[in-house]
């Protein structure tokens, strides 16, 4: 992940965290891509701590990335 920060497809304003009582318990990044001529984003990685699962964190977290995208 480190690598992907560090490339020009890193879009600071779409790498996501979500915290609980100021604890990271998720984590998202869209970076950016070509298809054709096209500008697309693309979701990965995504990760939440597994107490955190299925609690709505990681849906949060792309509906929140994808509201930020069409900025």
């Amino acid at each position: 992940m480190v690598a992907l920060r560090k490339s020009d497809a890193f879009v600071p304003e779409l790498s996501l965290v979500d915290e609980v009582n100021g604890k990271l318990v998720g984590y998202l990044l869209f970076s950016e891509a070509r298809v054709g001529e096209d500008k697309v984003f693309v979701l990965a990685p995504l990760a939440v701590k597994p107490n955190f699962q299925r609690q709505g964190v990681g849906s949060t977290l792309i509906i929140e990335g994808i509201d930020w995208s069409k900025l």
